[in-house]
């Protein structure tokens, strides 16, 4: 009878703290970063990039790899020496080549424990994986994969192995799930759902999120572009919990009272663009306008917001320097960001030390 009882009163206490957790992760009560530094980037001298358009970033490792809108479409460094390892990526439509190519944050290794990456192309329609020397060396023998999702137009590309596709497309909901083995697909909705109305035609710009899959911890994690929050669900679509940094107050206030699409242009922009790393997610937040963070005329500083994969906050860095930061990749073994910076005028690519 004793264990019993003693088993009933921790269960109950074991309750009483899951019922108090969500009240430090609401929306009218957003976690506060113990830890804040501000940090100055410098322009590289040694990785030239030069290049407008979209740029995407990704460290493997010891390797930076620049996704450019030129030829070659992909440039591979080393975060050592920052001297070129090789490139790859020419305009076309057979192996290894590509019209409108996407270099995704998926990360993954081969049998020998080489870097694989995934590259999505919006206009061919296919996504090509392979490691990165394969596409450095042997790059002619690569063949790409077509999207067999049906009639569906995909927006946007997050991650594919061989289970499933996890993806965005029109009129589809926040997200759609594919899965290949079993020939099903599942509509991740708009959710969660905040504490005011958001109109149909307004649930798309305010709900598009930079993602990032983690198969060994089998989490999906999420970030609206215009809410204070990272949502977190399981590998099947589940939604699981959010961590709120910003009320959404603001938001509420313009949709509410304003002309909706007007004003939420002017309405701030959040996380847009996230890292995953083994211990912790990296996010990109403006924490103003578009119109602000990408005038250069106006200074704004960008944060780079840091939690654990529990959603704790760990710590945020605030780029202090003024600098619009359209995307950028985080290097933990030396301690940098690296940015693309499409308004600087002679090297597109500053580097942030975390020091």
């Amino acid at each position: 009878m004793k264990i019993f009882l003693r088993i009933y009163i921790f269960s109950a206490i074991y309750l009483v703290i899951i019922s108090c957790e969500p009240n430090r992760f609401s929306q009218n009560n957003p976690v506060v970063f113990s830890k804040s530094n501000k940090i100055v980037g410098k322009p590289s001298l040694l990785i030239p990039i030069h290049s407008q358009g979209n740029v995407n970033l990704l460290v493997i490792d010891t390797l930076l790899i620049v996704q450019r809108r030129e030829e070659p479409f992909f440039q591979v460094y080393s975060t050592i020496s920052s001297k070129s390892v090789g490139s790859f990526g020419k305009l076309g439509d057979g192996p290894s080549e590509f019209r409108s190519p996407y270099l995704s944050n998926q990360v993954g290794y081969n049998q020998e424990g080489v870097p694989v990456i995934t590259v999505y192309d919006h206009s061919l329609y296919k996504t090509t994986q392979a490691s990165i020397l394969q596409f450095i060396e042997d790059s002619e023998h690569i063949q790409g994969e077509k999207l067999d999702i049906g009639s569906d137009l995909l927006q946007h590309f997050y991650f594919q192995n061989e289970d499933f596709l996890w993806a965005t497309i029109e009129n589809g909901g926040r997200f759609k799930r594919y899965d290949f083995r079993k020939g099903e697909s599942k509509i991740i909705p708009y959710i969660p759902k905040p504490d005011f109305i958001i109109e149909e035609e307004l649930l798309y710009p305010i709900y598009r999120s930079a993602v990032a899959v983690n198969e060994t911890k089998k989490l999906v994690i999420a970030a609206p572009i215009k809410l204070g929050q990272i949502d977190f669900f399981d590998l099947d679509g589940n939604y699981l919990r959010s961590t709120y940094f910003e009320s959404s107050d603001l938001l509420k206030n313009i949709i509410t009272n304003s002309d909706q699409l007007k004003s939420l242009w002017e309405s701030k922009m959040y996380v847009v663009d996230l890292t995953a790393k083994e211990e912790y997610i990296y996010c990109l937040s403006y924490d103003n306008p578009y119109g602000q963070s990408r005038n250069p005329d106006i200074k704004t500083n960008s944060k780079i917001l840091v939690f654990d994969w529990a959603g704790n906050p760990v710590k945020e860095f605030i780029l202090n320097d003024g600098r619009f930061v359209q995307s950028f990749a985080v290097d933990e073994i030396n301690n940098t960001i690296y940015a693309y910076c499409p308004n600087e005028k002679e090297n597109n690519l500053v580097i942030y030390k975390l020091d």
